[in-house]
């Protein structure tokens, strides 16, 4: 409930308002200026590492960063240098980072500015996890440097991989993120309906199973496209367990709409059939 009014509240924002606030997000996408190193950067002792000494090399974000320099390393550096715009600089400010692959520490000017996931865990953290941190307005200067280390879990996959990287306002950073989730909760909803829908039918009449079957097919798409979204993110559940029920969701959904279609058109169920449903639900 309270997700929802958040989110509700960031939609209705006064209209004056959102024309000015748009027009004051400053996009880091780039196909040359990001830069990656697999050099060892000490976080504690910024001063001393001479950054501009170590061997950085161009990187496109968003993307995977998997060439053969990196496929060795399980943690890398990211480096972006900007010139602030003036008319962002007497604002509360947040950066939006899009999804990090693994694990993360982000360093604005040189002082973590937030953190995603637990370094050295032998489990994954956050791989779909799109990263919004604040920035304290003290720490903006007219260049800046943003720095994150980036840590793997998937042999093949490192780096900012998907979404976008921006700097703005954090009212409108924050409007930005829940607009895309209420959106996709605006259609979740419709197919939870359907489902519902489908479920009272087979209530009203029992002996029709396959209003059942398309009912449990539509609650496992919620589900799974629910799992899909950041929103699962707000209910403080452990992420491993979230994986789970996404991909336990994302199996059954081919078993349950070939018995639907089995069912609706009343194909004669073999011995064989049989035993291919016994082992679908094991």
């Amino acid at each position: 409930i309270s997700y929802w009014i958040l989110a509700i509240f960031s939609v209705g924002l006064q209209s004056q308002d959102l024309p000015q606030i748009a027009n004051e997000i400053l996009i880091l996408d780039s196909d040359t200026k990001w830069e990656f190193t697999t050099e060892e950067i000490d976080p504690k002792n910024f001063v001393n590492n001479n950054l501009e000494n170590i061997n950085w090399q161009k990187y496109k974000v968003p993307s995977n960063l998997n060439s053969e320099i990196v496929q060795t390393k399980n943690k890398i550096w990211i480096r972006r240098k900007f010139v602030f715009p003036e008319n962002l600089s007497n604002q509360q400010l947040a950066i939006r980072l899009g999804i990090i692959s693994d694990r993360d520490k982000t360093y604005f000017n040189e002082v973590l500015i937030g953190s995603t996931g637990i370094f050295g865990s032998p489990i994954p953290q956050s791989y779909d996890k799109l990263r919004v941190y604040e920035i304290p307005q003290y720490l903006v200067q007219k260049e800046n440097t943003i720095l994150i280390e980036v840590e793997r879990f998937f042999p093949e996959e490192i780096g900012i991989n998907q979404d976008t990287t921006a700097i703005g306002p954090t009212l409108q950073m924050q409007r930005d993120k829940y607009k895309e989730d209420l959106f996709k909760l605006v259609l979740l909803s419709i197919y939870a309906t359907v489902g519902f829908y489908f479920l009272f039918l087979f209530l009203r009449r029992r002996q029709e199973q396959e209003n059942l079957l398309f009912a449990l097919f539509a609650f496992c798409v919620v589900m799974y496209q629910f799992m899909r979204t950041q929103i699962k993110y707000e209910l403080g559940v452990d992420f491993i367990l979230m994986k789970k029920v996404e991909y336990f969701v994302f199996t059954a959904l081919i078993p349950l709409f070939t018995n639907f279609i089995r069912t609706y058109f009343k194909f004669k169920i073999s011995k064989f059939l049989t035993g291919l449903n016994f082992l679908s639900l094991l």
